[in-house]
C-alpha cells in the first residue's frame, strides 16, 4: 500500500493534526484532521492517565460531530482524482486512520490505511534518499550560476534534484533574501523523496553540490553521503562573471538584508573586511561588495573541494558563463558515458 501514494489516481489523505502535518507529510497527500493539535494533546492525556477506553470515549466525542464533513471532505477529494483509492495515514496507522478508513468504507468509499503509517513512510524516505538513482553532482564556486544550469538541464528532458528550490534557500548568508518561508528539514526531505521516486532507479540525476545545511534545512545524512561520494562535474568561470550573476541575483535586494547577511559571516570575514564591504555597499557599489563576500566564500569552497578532489571526473569552463553552452557540455558528457560510474 506504500507504494501506492505514488499513483496519482489515488487520493493521499493525512489524518493527524495540523501541527503534525505542518512539520512534515507525503508532499502530495491532502490534511483532513481528525483531531485538532488541542483534541489531540487531550486525547493523548487522557490515554496516559485514564487508559485506552477512556481516550476512545473522549476522542468520539471530538469526531462524531465532525463525521459528515469529514466523510464529506474525503468524498469530494476522491470523487476529483476519477475515483481512485481513498489511503489514510496517521503516525503509526494505529487507530486514526483505521478509524476514519472505517468510516469511509461504510458510505461506500474504498478506502485503506498505510501499514505503520508515516512512521513507514520516513523509513522508506531514508533509505531510498541514501541509493535510489545515480547521481551526477554539480560543482563550482558561489556565483557560477549552478542553478540556473541545473534548471536548463531540467528543461531540456534532464533527471534533476534542486536543493536550494526545495529548501527555499540559496545556501548562503545571504541565501534567505526574496525566498519564502523555509520548510522543516523533515519536510524537505520528503520532497526530495518524492522527486526523487519520480525518476527510475538506473536513471542519471544531476543535483548540485550543497553543504549540509541549507538555511535552517539539514540534508539528511545519506544523501549528503552520496553527495559527497558521487562523480562530479566542476563547473569553472571567471571571477568577474560570477560577480555580475550575484548583482543579478542580488543586487536590487534591500542593502539592509544585504548588510546582515555580511554581518552573519563577520567574524569569518574579520572587522576590516566587513568595513570595506559595507562601506562599498551603501555607496551603491554592489560588485565591490560582492566581491569581498566572494574572497571568503572561495577560500572556503577550495577547502571543501580538496575533500572530495578524488570525485571530480569532468571539468567544464566558460569564459562568458553561457548556461546553454555549459547545459551542452554537460549533456555531452552524460550522452557519451565520459562520466565514470554511468
Amino acid at each position: 500500500m506504500l507504494n501506492d501514494i505514488y499513483n496519482p489516481s489515488n487520493v493521499v489523505i493525512d489524518v493527524r493534526s495540523p501541527s503534525e502535518y505542518q512539520r512534515g507529510h507525503i508532499p502530495q497527500a491532502i490534511s483532513i484532521a481528525l483531531f485538532s493539535d488541542d483534541e489531540r494533546a487531550a486525547v493523548g492525556t487522557a490515554y496516559v492517565q485514564e487508559g485506552h477506553d477512556r481516550a476512545v470515549e473522549i476522542g468520539l466525542e471530538y469526531v462524531l460531530p465532525k463525521m459528515s464533513t469529514l466523510i464529506s471532505s474525503a468524498e469530494n477529494l476522491r470523487d476529483a482524482a476519477i475515483k481512485g483509492t481513498v489511503i489514510l495515514y496517521c503516525w503509526r496507522g494505529g487507530m486514526r486512520s483505521a478509524a476514519f478508513a472505517w468510516l469511509l468504507r461504510k458510505e461506500g468509499i474504498e478506502a485503506y490505511t498505510i501499514p505503520r503509517g508515516y512512521k513507514a513512510y520516513r523509513q522508506k524516505v531514508i533509505t531510498d534518499i541514501g541509493q535510489h538513482g545515480n547521481f551526477i553532482v554539480l560543482s563550482g564556486k558561489t556565483g557560477t550560476g549552478k542553478t540556473r544550469l541545473l534548471e536548463e538541464l531540467r528543461s531540456r528532458g534532464c533527471a534533476v534534484i534542486n536543493l536550494e528550490e526545495i529548501a527555499r534557500h540559496r545556501g548562503s548568508a545571504f541565501g534567505s533574501i526574496g525566498m519564502p518561508h523555509q520548510p522543516t528539514s523533515e519536510h524537505a526531505m520528503n520532497v526530495v523523496h518524492s522527486e526523487l521516486m519520480s525518476y527510475s532507479n538506473n536513471q542519471t540525476i544531476i543535483i548540485e553540490d550543497e553543504s549540509q545545511s541549507i538555511g535552517t534545512v539539514s540534508l539528511d545524512v545519506g544523501l549528503m553521503e552520496r553527495i559527497r561520494s558521487s562523480p562530479r562535474v566542476l563547473v569553472d568561470v571567471p571571477v568577474n562573471v560570477r560577480l555580475q550573476n550575484l548583482c543579478m541575483e542580488y543586487g536590487t535586494a534591500d542593502p539592509m538584508l544585504i548588510e546582515n547577511g555580511f554581518r552573519k559571516i563577520q567574524r569569518k570575514l574579520g572587522g576590516a573586511r566587513l568595513a570595506v564591504a559595507l562601506s562599498e555597499l551603501h555607496k551603491g557599489n554592489f560588485y565591490d561588495a560582492a566581491r569581498v563576500a566572494l574572497d571568503y566564500y572561495d577560500a572556503t569552497y577550495e577547502y571543501t573541494l580538496r575533500k572530495c578532489a578524488s570525485t571530480i571526473v569532468s571539468r567544464i569552463s566558460s569564459s562568458d558563463g553561457n548556461i546553454n553552452a555549459l547545459a551542452d557540455r554537460v549533456l555531452d558528457l552524460i550522452n557519451t558515458k565520459h562520466l565514470h560510474g554511468l
